[in-house]
């Protein structure tokens, strides 16, 4: 599957914590294939999560293997999943709608 890259974008996104703030606590942004970024945007990545502290890097080479596919997130900072397939409670962030649907739906 092609990653889809959007250079404007992607500055833009990391230019939001200068112009709107650092985020605080565990709220980090995540980024992943970092082998395949044009130079200049790993030079402004490195300068962001220098000055900010509000990145983290996650090696897209090594993690799709463990799925066979590209389609995986990670919650918080706890282990990766399945897109749709895989659901993780990490306290206040837990998707109580989707637990009870899926919980519903085992019931019939």
């Amino acid at each position: 599957m092609a990653v889809l890259w959007s250079p404007k974008n992607s500055f833009r996104f990391l230019n939001t914590l200068y112009t709107h703030g650092a985020v605080s606590g565990a709220e980090h942004h995540r980024f992943c294939g970092l082998k395949n970024w044009p130079l200049n945007f790993k030079k402004f990545a490195a300068k962001v999560s220098i000055d900010t502290s509000s990145l983290q890097y996650e090696n897209d080479d090594l993690m799709r293997p463990d799925f066979n596919n590209d389609d995986y997130a990670i919650a918080c900072c706890v282990s990766p999943m399945i897109v749709g397939k895989q659901m993780q409670f990490f306290g206040a962030r837990a998707n109580l709608a989707k637990n009870h649907a899926v919980r519903y739906q085992r019931r019939r």
